[in-house]
């Protein structure tokens, strides 16, 4: 099972108050990327009333130590994608280049070149989805059952945040 205490850590200087929304999610996607040994991670909200659109907020890279959230994705360009992860709730992918649900989001230009693995959940207060949490690693590789109850938490822990701010 994951370690949650960095979770727990950035939860509590949140709410106390020492990082404001923005700063948490750069802290949050770093935290997922050294908890499941990923290689990015990122996190993403819906904008408007139609989920059809959902933006950056922010993407760490591992490689280059760098942030960044100028990234889109509409469902006009990637509806398989869309389609899967509001029903499913989550999208696992061993090689996001191949799965169909997956594969779209090639054209988008922000995924890597080569081969890939994502693991994406929904960040869903009250039933409501208001973005995702995506967690990536280079290479083919499987998503064990503890990396999936780890990104949950935290697709829990940022709706609760979500909220706060809203």
């Amino acid at each position: 099972m994951h370690d949650k205490t960095l979770l727990m850590t950035l939860y509590k200087k949140f709410n106390d108050g020492e990082l404001d929304y923005s700063r948490f999610c750069k802290m949050l996607a770093r935290a997922v990327v050294e908890v499941l040994n990923g290689s990015r991670a990122s996190i993403w909200r819906f904008a408007g009333t139609l989920q059809d659109r959902l933006t950056c907020e922010s993407m760490y890279d591992r490689a280059t130590n760098q942030w960044s959230n100028d990234a889109e994705m509409l469902e006009d360009d990637c509806g398989d994608y869309f389609a899967a992860i509001l029903s499913a709730r989550r999208v696992a992918a061993q090689d996001a280049h191949l799965q169909a649900d997956t594969a779209c989001l090639d054209r988008l230009g922000f995924t890597p070149a080569t081969r890939y693995a994502l693991l994406d959940v929904l960040i869903e207060p009250d039933g409501v989805p208001l973005g995702v949490v995506r967690c990536e690693r280079d290479g083919v590789a499987e998503w064990s059952a503890d990396d999936d109850v780890f990104l949950r938490q935290v697709a829990a822990m940022l709706g609760l945040v979500c909220k706060k701010c809203s």
